[in-house]
């Protein structure tokens, strides 16, 4: 659910930090990646929240949030929350409870969503993908633009995977992609890697199955290369 604008962000950090990766595989994402979907598609603060006592970061959360900065350095709960009502919450004991659907995370990192989610138990291949590719949003192309020129600058190796999903493929997606990283970045595109609703969550997200799955096949493509 997160943007490619976050994921800039994160970039940014990495890049600055001691240990710089030698490659990074970036997850295309058909729905999103290039698309404005409002509401649905977010810059998460919130992941962000756990390294706000690093003042770069907290400048990054301040800005996003529309926070004024010198408020985060008087109020730490401020600092630490999204609004001054949700710290008024957090300071009640009313935080908010996650869903376990998409939160469930335990010592070892995110679990992976188990079958199939509720009402997608007999779900069948969509041939009519309500998205269609048309026109990307700008803002978001330019920081595709700007992983792939950083990555290059860094000289850091930047593999764009397109994951499986279960409906239509877009091809007009995949080939403004192909544009935009004029042959910078390797594409590997998984989008039709399965036809089985078995490996499949819903029709966007793979469950447990799927996902070990498509991470061995992965793999074998990046060993191979």
């Amino acid at each position: 659910g997160s943007n490619i604008e976050f994921h800039e962000t994160v970039l940014d950090l990495v890049l600055n930090s001691k240990h710089k990766p030698k490659t990074i595989i970036y997850n295309l994402d058909d729905c999103g990646t290039l698309a404005a979907f409002k509401g649905q598609i977010i810059y998460p603060m919130e992941q962000l929240y756990s390294y706000v006592e690093y003042d770069e970061i907290n400048k990054i959360v301040a800005d996003k949030m529309d926070k004024k900065l010198w408020t985060t350095k008087v109020s730490l709960t401020y600092k630490h929350n999204v609004n001054f009502i949700s710290a008024v919450k957090y300071l009640r004991g009313g935080k908010e409870k996650p869903s376990f659907e998409i939160n469930n995370i335990d010592k070892y990192g995110s679990n992976l969503m188990e079958g199939k989610a509720k009402g997608f138990e007999d779900m069948v291949f969509q041939n009519n993908n309500p998205y269609k590719f048309k026109k990307s949003y700008k803002p978001y192309q330019q920081s595709l633009e700007n992983i792939i020129t950083k990555c290059k600058s860094n000289n850091v190796k930047l593999i764009l995977v397109n994951p499986p999903i279960f409906f239509t493929k877009n091809k007009g997606f995949l080939e403004e992609v192909s544009k935009i990283c004029n042959n910078d970045a390797e594409i590997i595109d998984y989008a039709e890697l399965f036809t089985s609703n078995d490996y499949f969550y819903n029709h966007g997200h793979l469950n447990k199955k799927g996902a070990i799955e498509f991470s061995k096949q992965l793999s074998k493509a990046l060993i191979k290369n």
